[in-house]
């Protein structure tokens, strides 16, 4: 007797629309993210790079004291990064560690030009106002991160609101899901106990 071919059964859903409650995180998410996007590109932006160019344009400046070395005097310069970080561990050498008395007296006064530099640096800053820019950004980084962390762990119950969420989540993470929380998802939603 020939077999009898027979249909598999098809699982058919109305398409619907996500809950209001996915769509206000959803909506929440995209607020937070332009929120940040225009604090970061239109004011925190601006402010950084102007503040780059004031600190570039601080100069560096060269000790008065000089040293010999090989014979020849010599400065130390803000400048040159080996000489900060000579001067910098010169500050808790004994001075009969050290290469000279001239030596220590340069190293000292670099010292003191670093100091000047960098208290002209925190004037710029301050004048910038870039530490309150800085909390400001990470404040609402934080804000956007939260609310995408919202969507992630809203508990779906409907196809719509699966569909809705993985496509939310795989536009923003490029693809990366958290494997638990999609399981969860579908257990919920084929009716299994979810704790």
């Amino acid at each position: 007797m020939p077999a009898t071919a027979t249909a598999a059964p098809m699982l058919v859903c109305a398409p619907t629309a996500p809950s209001a409650e996915l769509v206000a995180l959803i909506d929440a998410y995209h607020h937070a993210v332009a929120a940040s996007d225009r604090h970061h590109f239109e004011v925190y932006t601006p402010a950084h790079q102007g503040w780059t160019k004031a600190v570039e344009a601080i100069p560096h400046c060269q000790t008065v004291a000089t040293y010999s070395y090989l014979g020849e005097p010599r400065r130390m310069s803000t400048a040159n990064p080996s000489d900060v970080s000579a001067a910098n561990c010169a500050a808790s050498a004994k001075p009969s560690s050290l290469y000279s008395a001239e030596y220590g007296a340069a190293c000292t006064e670099l010292r003191k030009r670093l100091k000047e530099r960098e208290a002209k640096k925190d004037r710029v800053t301050a004048r910038y106002n870039i530490d309150a820019l800085v909390v400001e950004s990470d404040r609402l980084g934080e804000v956007r991160d939260l609310a995408f962390e919202a969507i992630e762990r809203f508990p779906v119950a409907t196809i719509s609101d699966l569909i809705a969420k993985a496509q939310m989540v795989a536009n923003e993470t490029e693809g990366t899901f958290n494997i638990d929380i999609l399981l969860a998802d579908l257990r919920r939603i084929g009716g299994e106990a979810v704790a």
